[in-house]
């Protein structure tokens, strides 16, 4: 499952970000969630793009990839953490999403790919790239290393967080809303969590948040796969989220 894909992932943040070395920009986010609400729940922005994300963005030149998530959390939900839950944010793993653009303004496409962890290539002494974003062409898209990040927090710190939004520096330019999801889900019923997984969520959030359900315990493995059945949502080998052909009888 994607918990073991991750955990397999875990590298050194606390040098300046390296990218793998078919990327050529580097993201960090953080799912920000409380296990304690009944029932659990974690916080969604609405994106300017339209689609649902969590707080975050790219890496800045220089930047780790900590201070990178650190540094978005505040500017795009106006929520400086204390030095305690910064100790408590926890780096979870990288992955890499494939992003074009045609020159035609076509939709972009995305693809989650798999990736061998970026101590892996220190090692090997093969070369690297920075998480730099290029330059002479910010339209061109690259492939993008996406780094997570979770953090607990209780719900009443959430729903704080919700009604601060309108003053953090990106409301109303690449934020627009937020929402906390109810992590929640009834044998039988496709309602809750099952609903929600067929939302329009940027790049592999939707990986990211199935990963931290697994590995908080929210939800057991064969709990997911329960869930999974019930969106009519599969796996594939490449472990990305995919519609199944055929609905699971």
């Amino acid at each position: 499952m994607l918990a073991a894909r991750f955990r397999a992932l875990l590298g050194d943040d606390g040098q300046p970000v390296v990218c793998p070395l078919d990327c050529t920009r580097a993201a960090t986010h953080a799912i920000l969630y409380c296990v304690e609400s009944t029932p659990p729940t974690a916080l969604v922005l609405f994106r300017h793009d339209g689609a649902l994300g969590y707080p975050g963005g790219m890496v800045d030149p220089g930047e780790t990839v900590r201070q990178a998530v650190i540094r978005e959390i505040q500017e795009e939900i106006h929520f400086t953490l204390t030095p305690e839950q910064e100790a408590q944010l926890t780096y979870q793993g990288v992955d890499v999403v494939y992003a074009t653009k045609k020159k035609n303004n076509a939709a972009q496409t995305t693809e989650n790919k798999s990736l061998t962890p970026t101590e892996s290539n220190k090692e090997s002494g093969q070369p690297q790239t920075t998480g730099e974003p290029p330059t002479e062409n910010p339209q061109t898209s690259g492939n993008i290393a996406l780094h997570l990040y979770t953090l607990a927090l209780p719900l009443p710190v959430l729903q704080q967080i919700m009604v601060d939004l309108p003053a953090s520096r990106d409301f109303m330019v690449e934020i627009f809303g937020s929402a906390l999801v109810p992590l929640h889900f009834k044998e039988g019923s496709r309602k809750g969590l099952p609903q929600f997984l067929h939302n329009c969520v940027a790049a592999n959030g939707k990986e990211q948040l199935i990963h931290t359900l697994l590995t908080e315990n929210i939800f057991t493995p064969q709990q997911m796969k329960h869930i999974l059945d019930a969106a009519n949502l599969v796996i594939t080998e490449d472990l990305v989220l995919e519609s199944r052909s055929s609905p699971v009888q």
